[in-house]
């Protein structure tokens, strides 16, 4: 996924019970944003990734929500892009060095202030300030990303909306920490992601366990991803109908959100998680955190 996934930190078996409040019902932005506000103007943004660059951003771009497409020539980035916002004067190899160690489970560097990714296409909102647009070459690839892999550009993003507010979609899943509120309906559609955390990065994870039964699910999901690729399934589970790579959002820091499509089925289980890692590092969410849902869509 966006921030390369489970690579972004190793993985492990200590699971700590998460006990604290849902995530509200509006983010940072949203809550702040006038109650007689207009609808915000949404920007169309084309990019195309190749092995050298990051192609098609513009020079004056103004913060509010942008609709990104995203053009793949690679072999294997995955159609991956983040819009890191850094601080003021963070130059390109100081940045790819610090993600080097992102990748290896270290804590996000300080000049690392948020964060908004898109996989192929979504929409997002972006803040006035200096960017640094990337993608990892290794991102699809079975091996560790370094910084070698890393293509990046400087985006700088203007003054504009303060109040930009990503349109009404079909769905919505909230991430905080460490928990998820998932309000999705079968169908095609596109589901809003938001992190509603004041401190930590998230993004979710979707798999799609078909028809197999929630509570089975439930029971051994953790069992499930820490287990050998061989290993065989728990009895009751068919491995069959398991789609690994259902859907997923893009990462975002406190505050952000941004949308991806998905096409939940009625009566399907599915498990939204997180592989993102604290600020000062360690195991990614769902392993440090307890960070998943298990949910069915349509039942009942």
């Amino acid at each position: 996924m966006v921030l390369c996934g489970a690579a972004l930190a190793t993985a492990g078996s200590s699971i700590a019970q998460a006990s604290i409040t849902p995530p509200d019902d509006s983010s940072a932005s949203e809550s702040s944003a006038p109650a007689d506000a207009a609808p915000s103007t949404v920007t169309p943004l084309e990019i195309t990734l190749t092995d050298t660059a990051v192609e098609g951003l513009p020079e004056d771009l103004t913060a509010g929500v942008v609709d990104v497409t995203v053009a793949d020539e690679t072999e294997a980035a995955g159609g991956q892009v983040d819009f890191t916002l850094v601080e003021p004067g963070t130059d390109v190899e100081t940045f790819k060095t610090g993600l080097a160690e992102l990748f290896t489970g270290g804590p996000f560097p300080d000049y690392f202030l948020n964060n908004d990714g898109v996989i192929g296409q979504g929409m997002t909102t972006l803040d006035a300030g200096e960017y640094i647009v990337w993608f990892d070459l290794a991102s699809n690839l079975e091996r560790q990303s370094t910084a070698d892999d890393i293509v990046a550009a400087s985006l700088t993003v203007g003054a504009g909306d303060d109040y930009a507010v990503i349109p009404e979609s079909d769905g919505a899943i909230r991430a905080g920490d460490y928990l998820f509120d998932v309000d999705v309906a079968a169908g095609g559609s596109t589901v809003t992601f938001t992190n509603s955390s004041d401190n930590q990065f998230h993004h979710v994870v979707i798999m799609d366990f078909g028809t197999n039964d929630p509570t089975l699910v439930e029971e051994n999901f953790l069992a499930l991803l820490e287990a050998p690729d061989e290993s065989p399934m728990p009895e009751g589970i068919d491995p069959a109908q398991i789609n690994f790579e259902f859907a997923g959002s893009g990462v975002f820091g406190p505050g952000g959100s941004g949308t991806f499509d998905a096409a939940f089925e009625a009566g399907h289980t599915y498990a939204a998680m997180c592989f993102i890692q604290d600020r000062e590092g360690g195991q990614p969410h769902v392993f440090q955190h307890d960070m998943y849902d298990v949910f069915q869509v349509g039942a009942g």
